[in-house]
C-alpha cells in the first residue's frame, strides 16, 4: 500500500498538499477578522443618525485595534481597505478619523489610499472653513486632522510614534 502512495504522491505532491491545507487554513483564520470588521463598515455606511454613525466607526476601530494589537493585521484581507477607504469620505468627521485610523494600521500596504486621505483633509479643511465663515470659535481638540495626517505618513512608510505606538510584544515573538 505505501508503494502504492509513493506512486500516484511522489514526495513534491505531498509538498504541494501540505502547502495548500497549510493555506487553506490561514485563509480560513482571517475569515472571522475579516467578517467582523466588513460587517462593522457595513454598519457604519447604514447607519443615519450622527451619534450611531459614531458609535459604530468607534466599535469598528476597536476590532481593528484588537487585530493590530495583536499583531495580525495581515490576516486582514483588501476588502477592509477598500471599506475604510470608503468611509474616509463620510460626512461625518469622527468617521472619517477612525477611518484614517484604520487605514494607518495597515501600513505600506493601504498605499493605495493616499489619494483618499488627501481627499478627507480637503473635506476637514472645507468644513472648518464654512464654520470659520459662519463665526465659530474653535477649541484646540481632536479631530480627523490628526489622523489623517499620521495615516498619511504611516502608508507611506514614515510611523509616527504618537498615535501609532507599536502594538504591544507577545511573548516569544
Amino acid at each position: 500500500m505505501l508503494a502504492k502512495i509513493k506512486y500516484f504522491f511522489p514526495p513534491f505532491a505531498l509538498c504541494a498538499l501540505f502547502t495548500i491545507c497549510v493555506s487553506q487554513a490561514r485563509a480560513e483564520e482571517t475569515i472571522p477578522a475579516t467578517a467582523d470588521i466588513l460587517n462593522d463598515i457595513g454598519k457604519v455606511q447604514a447607519a443615519r443618525d450622527v451619534s450611531s454613525r459614531a458609535e459604530l466607526a468607534q466599535q469598528m476601530l476597536d476590532d481593528l485595534n484588537r487585530v493590530w494589537g495583536a499583531r495580525e493585521m495581515d490576516k486582514l484581507d483588501s476588502r477592509v481597505i477598500n471599506g475604510l477607504i470608503s468611509l474616509l469620505s463620510d460626512d461625518d468627521d469622527w468617521v472619517r478619523a477612525t477611518a484614517a485610523a484604520g487605514v494607518g494600521y495597515f501600513g505600506i500596504r493601504a498605499r493605495r489610499a493616499v489619494p483618499a486621505l488627501n481627499h478627507a483633509l480637503d473635506i476637514f479643511s472645507r468644513e472648518r472653513q464654512k464654520e470659520v465663515d459662519n463665526g465659530a470659535i474653535f477649541a484646540s481638540g481632536l479631530d480627523s486632522t490628526a489622523f489623517i495626517e499620521t495615516a498619511l505618513k504611516r502608508v507611506q512608510g514614515t510611523p509616527d510614534a504618537e498615535i501609532f505606538d507599536d502594538p504591544p510584544k507577545q511573548d516569544g515573538n
